[in-house]
């Protein structure tokens, strides 16, 4: 998803129009709408001191506008949470793996209800603590969803704000 979807799903699920989001950014009513759909068809691209702005107006972390960081493992994390977005939750499954014991009797199985595509399922294990802090943490969090803790919109929240601390 590139910059402006990012930009326009954000603006859209917090339910600010193009114009107020313009105006609020500094530009003058007349371009405000303007501008904001220039941003949004990735016309134009916002620099960083704009997005920072825009983050702060749609009380989100400026990483979630622009899908990336100077960290590897946290564009990594937003690359999967807007692929969710993208693709639909249901595209990511977040087990936690248990020990299995090697035994010739028995045949190793996924732990996962039903097969969701004729490709057998891929696990990744990190060998990289951060990374691997940051999938448990996601893992945590997707499975209050799941459990009807947390709404779809928080958990949403949750993610735009992310790796900023943010609880639910």
């Amino acid at each position: 998803m590139h910059t402006g979807a990012r930009i326009k799903h954000i603006r859209t699920f917090r339910g600010i129009t193009q114009p107020d989001f313009g105006t609020a950014l500094g530009f003058d009513a007349k371009n405000a709408a303007i501008r904001i759909s220039q941003y949004e068809s990735n016309y134009r691209v916002p620099k960083n001191d704009m997005v920072n702005t825009m983050a702060e107006i749609l009380q989100c972390s400026p990483v979630a506008i622009r899908g990336y960081s100077d960290i590897l493992e946290e564009t990594i994390m937003e690359s999967l949470f807007w692929l969710e977005e993208e693709k639909g939750y249901e595209v990511i499954d977040l087990t936690a793996l248990t020990d299995v014991y090697s035994d010739e009797e028995v045949q190793m199985t996924y732990n996962i209800k039903k097969a969701v595509s004729t490709v057998d399922p891929v696990a990744l294990v990190f060998h990289d603590d951060k990374l691997s802090r940051y999938m448990s943490e996601w893992h945590h969090v997707k499975q209050k969803l799941a459990d009807g803790e947390i709404s779809k919109d928080e958990y949403f929240i949750w993610k735009i704000n992310w790796p900023l601390p943010y609880s639910i």
